[in-house]
């Protein structure tokens, strides 16, 4: 496979286990993952600007939530003297809270889109459907589906049954619902709408059964400048 790959890697979003495939199948093809926006990466980080693919992923924002909290993502509890999930939705959710990382605040998944408000990414995949997202991709850019085949087969695990990266070991549940009241639920659907709207998630999960999710290019703008020279995008 010819095409040089770079991950604009959203925090708790399977990201860690995206890398460990690749280096699994493709180790010289993925060229580039990192936390940083689309401005942090160079004009052309790759041998060939024209090569190169730029892909993330998305999860659920429910239960990224759940995630972010228990794993204490960037020493957040620690920053806050946040000692319950309850503490961490309403201090999140509150716009008026000074939360320590003002994109996550303001836009869960505002690493993958230019300050004019334009999704840079080729490809989002979904966190639910990683494997099927992966291939998806993969098989697109001229991927043998034979190796790709034998690559999965002796990757050895998959995203929900992994004991590292996202799959939080202080985290008890799995189902992201069990830690929602409805008050919780209120609040994190109204601070979540843009999220829920652009991605189709609802509480539950996906709105659809795709493994990635298609940005259209005519989206008008739905919540203006959630953080400085950033447009949140609507369908027109």
């Amino acid at each position: 496979m010819e095409k040089e790959f770079s991950h604009i890697h959203i925090p708790k979003c399977g990201g860690s286990w995206v890398d460990d495939f690749f280096h699994h199948a493709y180790p010289e093809n993925l060229i580039h993952s990192s936390h940083g926006t689309l401005s942090n990466l160079m004009p052309c980080s790759c041998s060939n600007c024209s090569n190169r693919v730029l892909f993330s992923t998305c999860r659920n924002p429910f239960d990224w939530l759940v995630s972010y909290h228990y794993s204490n993502f960037g020493g957040v509890n620690d920053t806050h003297g946040i000692r319950s999930f309850q503490e961490f939705v309403e201090k999140f959710c509150d716009p008026d809270f000074k939360w320590f990382h003002y994109g996550l605040h303001k836009f869960a998944f505002f690493q993958m889109f230019d300050h004019e408000g334009a999704c840079g990414v080729q490809w989002i995949l979904r966190m639910e459907k990683l494997r099927e997202a992966i291939t998806i991709m993969l098989l697109n850019h001229g991927a043998d589906g034979k190796y790709l085949k034998e690559r999965w087969d002796t990757f050895g695990h998959d995203h929900s049954t992994r004991d590292t990266g996202n799959v939080t070991p202080s985290r008890p549940h799995k189902d992201h619902r069990f830690y929602y009241d409805d008050h919780l639920r209120e609040i994190a659907t109204k601070r979540f709408e843009a999220e829920l709207l652009l991605y189709r998630y609802n509480f539950d999960g996906p709105t659809d059964h795709y493994a990635i999710v298609d940005i259209p290019h005519n989206w008008g703008p739905l919540i203006s400048d959630p953080f400085p020279g950033m447009m949140v995008m609507n369908r027109l």
